[in-house]
């Protein structure tokens, strides 16, 4: 749509407000209002209407120039608006129902300066204004409604690029672009691939950007002699890389560019010879976090809210899909925009669009799916940054070498396949993944007893034994779907690797240590404490007590006894790790980090929540270099970090914290790959737990669903240690909502794969419990005692009486012997009993009362107080759900690192 011709510029008064066309400024009370672009636009053009209906579609064809929006964006614009007049000023501006809007009040207006038409009444050899040396070449072209020209000095010849504004309108798109260069210049230094600002006129029109000149638009350039079609592949991808590590250098400063394309790239011959490309014109553009403003919003150039707000949509055909639909912009958008770009290098042609069947014009697969990973329709299926794409192209080589690699192991591998096939195996699968160890194992050992490979190769191949084949068996780690079948591998491996291996301890014990994390994995506890043990004493007699992989397997033992409840022998492995840590010469970040983290989760099983959440916060200050396995860790610490704080009470802390933590999967979808299912849905349990203590008992219940059918797909019950316990977070959520069948559900399924793992498991005890005081309540209380006394006696050996578990359990076994008339035994019960430890191990508040209530009627004995009791201390049904109490200790999950 056209720009209304406006020759002049004004200036409205209303009220206390003031608004300025040529500055495109709002004050109100005489002070600068900080709002958003397009709010703005729309009080221009009701003043500039004043007394008349302005409708919402001429809204929508003036300020969004017909432009894709979201439902509701005049009536959002004019919120803001009125919001920011405040309450005496938002009375000028009427709704004229079902039609649109109108300003009407008295308006004084006077004019402030002359706004230039399209053609801005510039000429060939006409002076800069204000810059007299300057004069005036030729026009460049434009970008946004803007003018922008060369210019050269009078006496030197030399070169500079004005780009001026048609109106006071489009000042605050100079200053934006003028403001996103002093963020990129401060933190980035001066760069050759990003355009140069010298200077800027804001002050009186016609405003203007003064630039260093960097070439002619690549554009414009391609179409030349010697431009694109003349190059190689490799040369056009060079020339690509180059401007793509200008993006990633804004972005990794928290600036969007928002209109990439290549009229918005400049080319120059580089003095080293070849070509230099240059970003140029963020008008568009948009900062990321306010942070990076530091002094520059203080300069008077700008608004945080004018850089932190989106200027408009870019070019059509570099948007991404999200953009059309409305959505804000992200790394991703201009991620997007890169893609196409990158196509139209490969193919020569900067006008070609990037249509159905584009695949056909790119003959090399690793550019087809780094193309296809660039400009994913889903901006959660794109690469998660800029800088991963420039990574990808510039081991385009070693990633093809890598895949034609794999693609002959593959071949082997199809091979051996086939003749397993042959003989009839009845899981060919199965065995083909025991053929992988098998020949592994067996290659190691002939090649070292031949001595014709360094011991370094030899390592790598165990290595990979270890990494590849081993370590990543459990469910916990990254499979979405764990083999059962894989325990007959590893237990057939954990048979033969002594012999293969005999007289290198070293290379048996970090075997056996793999074989250990497998089985753990698979839910194969005693198998697995058996091989960690031997993997303990193997690599301490190959490495010594101290080294890396002995403390290595320590550390796993320590997890193992940790999953199993068994804290005390836990405890014990764990100090022993840290006095060989503390006299070591150097610790590893790595190292240093899972021992506190180890401590943080042994403090949160044995309920002391502050001194885990200390733990694992001191865990979470260690940097760690950047691999999967550091991201996994992190993910875990900062999802028991959560934990804690539920334990605490800390619920609306605890939300934020999950709400930050999950969020970031959006932004790097590739990490929920990593993760692994079962990581993701803990982190969703505790966030349920953290909606249900705030109140919002519908959305956590779907969020708590969620999570248990991640985990039934991702994992199921071949790993009866995290789904087990995962059932019975889920029973405590529904006993406190007062659910008692369901809750019986899922507290009855959970502890009997617990079972499996120790009878003694933590989980698996207070699931028994839970069980137990749902007999309690409904009147069972034969049942209730039963299940009590087994219980309270193995929580008792195990933790001692003062501990939360054993308290809870000693807290419903009173009321239950109360019911049953034998005052005595529970007087003496619920005499040694504390709140705090009943509300560290239940949750909720109001054990004081309920535990005063209990010692009452146990001592005086009070007629009919046996059955009154219940009400009291049995969880409400369903109308009290909404404000329901889940344990904090349901939280305090077993995860390994």
């Amino acid at each position: 749509m056209a720009e209304r011709s406006k020759p002049t510029l004004y200036r409205y008064r209303f009220g206390a407000a003031e608004f300025d066309e040529a500055r495109f400024e709002l004050r109100v009370a005489g002070l600068p209002v900080d709002i958003q672009r397009k709010p703005l636009e729309v009080l221009a053009l009701l003043l500039a209407h004043a007394g008349e209906v302005v409708t919402r579609e001429e809204l929508l064809d003036s300020v969004w120039q017909g432009r894709p929006t979201v439902d509701n964006v005049v009536a959002n614009a004019v919120a803001k608006l009125r919001s920011a007049l405040n309450p005496e000023g938002a009375g000028y501006i009427i709704t004229q129902p079902r039609v649109g809007y109108r300003f009407h009040g008295p308006l004084e207006r006077s004019a402030v300066g002359r706004q230039f038409s399209s053609q801005l009444d510039l000429a060939p050899g006409m002076g800069v204004p204000a810059r007299p040396n300057f004069v005036l070449r030729e026009p460049l072209g434009g970008s946004r409604n803007n003018e922008v020209w060369l210019a050269r000095h009078a006496k030197t010849g030399e070169p500079r690029v004005y780009k001026f504004s048609p109106g006071g309108e489009r000042l605050a798109d100079l200053k934006r672009e003028a403001t996103l260069y002093r963020v990129l210049r401060e933190n980035l230094g001066e760069r050759a691939d990003i355009a140069r600002i010298i200077d800027w006129n804001f002050e009186a029109p016609p405003f203007f950007l003064e630039c260093a000149y960097a070439g002619q638009s690549l554009l414009a350039w391609s179409t030349g002699a010697q431009g694109l079609a003349s190059l190689t592949r490799e040369a056009r991808l060079a020339l690509f890389l180059q401007i793509a590590d200008a993006v990633a250098a804004a972005h990794s400063v928290g600036v969007l560019h928002k209109d990439l394309k290549p009229a918005n790239i400049l080319i120059h011959p580089a003095p080293e010879g070849g070509w230099q490309l240059c970003l140029s014109d963020f008008g568009s553009g948009r900062l990321l976090e306010s942070a990076r403003l530091g002094d520059i919003t203080g300069s008077g150039l700008t608004t945080s809210g004018a850089v932190l707000d989106d200027a408009g949509s870019g070019t059509p055909h570099y948007l991404a899909p999200e953009l059309l639909a409305g959505q804000p912009p992200t790394v991703q958008s201009d991620l997007y925009a890169l893609g196409i770009i990158l196509y139209q290098c490969l193919v020569g042609d900067l006008r070609r669009p990037m249509a159905p069947g584009w695949e056909r014009d790119v003959d090399d697969p690793l550019l087809c799916q780094d193309l296809s990973s660039a400009t994913d329709g889903d901006p959660g299926q794109r690469l998660g940054a800029v800088s991963d794409l420039v990574t990808r192209l510039r081991t385009l080589t070693q990633r093809c070498n890598a895949q034609q690699q794999q693609a002959q192991a593959t071949a082997q591998a199809q091979q051996a396949q086939r003749a397993l096939q042959r003989s009839r195996a009845r899981r060919p699968w199965l065995a083909a993944t025991l053929l992988t160890l098998l020949t592994g194992l067996g290659a190691s050992l002939y090649l070292y007893r031949q001595a014709s490979i360094s011991s370094e190769r030899l390592q790598a191949v165990n290595d990979f034994l270890y990494r590849d084949v081993l370590a990543n068996t459990g469910a916990l780690k990254t499979d979405s779907d764990p083999d059962p079948g894989m325990r007959r591998v590893l237990r057939h491996a954990a048979d033969t690797v002594g012999e293969r291996f005999a007289g290198d301890p070293g290379s048996e014990g970090w075997i056996r240590n793999g074989i250990a994390q497998g089985l753990t994995g698979l839910g194969d506890y005693a198998a697995a404490e058996q091989q960690q043990r031997l993997a303990v004493d193997l690599l301490g007699q190959a490495h010594g007590p101290g080294h890396p992989r002995t403390l290595l397997a320590r550390r796993g033992y320590a997890m193992l006894l940790l999953e199993q409840s068994r804290f005390d022998e836990a405890e014990a492995v764990l100090s022993a790790v840290d006095d060989l840590q503390r006299n070591a010469s150097a610790v590893d970040a790595e190292d240093a980090f899972v021992l506190q983290a180890l401590r943080g989760m042994l403090r949160a099983a044995r309920k002391d929540c502050r001194g885990a959440l200390g733990d694992l916060r001191s865990a979470q200050a260690i940097a760690l270099p950047p691999s999967p396995e550091a991201t996994y860790n992190l993910f875990n610490v900062r999802s028991w970090i959560g934990e804690a704080l539920n334990c605490l009470g800390q619920h609306r802390e605890a939300l934020a914290h999950y709400q930050q933590l999950l969020d970031k999967l959006l932004q790097k979808p590739q990490d929920a790959e990593a993760l692994g299912p079962a990581l993701i849905a803990y982190a969703r349990l505790g966030q349920a737990q953290a909606l249900q203590q705030t109140g919002q008992a519908g959305q956590a219940e779907t969020t708590l669903q969620a999570a248990l059918d991640q985990l039934e797909r991702g994992v199921g019950d071949s790993d009866p240690f995290t789904l087990g316990q995962a059932l019975v977070v889920a029973g405590r959520y529904y006993l406190d909502a007062g659910e008692l069948a369901r809750a019986t559900g899922y507290l009855e399924r959970g502890r009997q794969l617990l079972l499996g793992v120790d009878e003694r498991q933590e989980k698996a005890l207070n699931a028994l419990r839970m069980l137990a005081s749902i007999d309690y309540c409904q009147g069972r209380l034969q049942n209730a005692t039963l299940r009590l006394g087994e219980a309270r006696a193995a929580l008792l050996d195990t933790w001692g009486p003062n501990a939360p578990d054993t308290q809870a359990a000693s807290f419903w076994l009173a009321a239950t012997l109360l019911a049953g008339g034998d005052s005595a035994a529970a007087n003496s019960l619920g005499s040694a009993l504390d709140a705090d430890a009943l509300a560290l191990a239940m949750g909720g508040a109001g054990w004081v009362q309920k535990l005063a209530t209990l010692r009452r009627v146990a001592e005086a004995g009070e007629p009919g107080g046996a059955d009154r009791l219940p009400q009291a201390l049995c969880p409400a049904p369903e109308p009290l759900r909404a404000s329901g109490s889940a344990s904090p200790s349901a939280q305090l999950t077993g995860q390994g690192l």
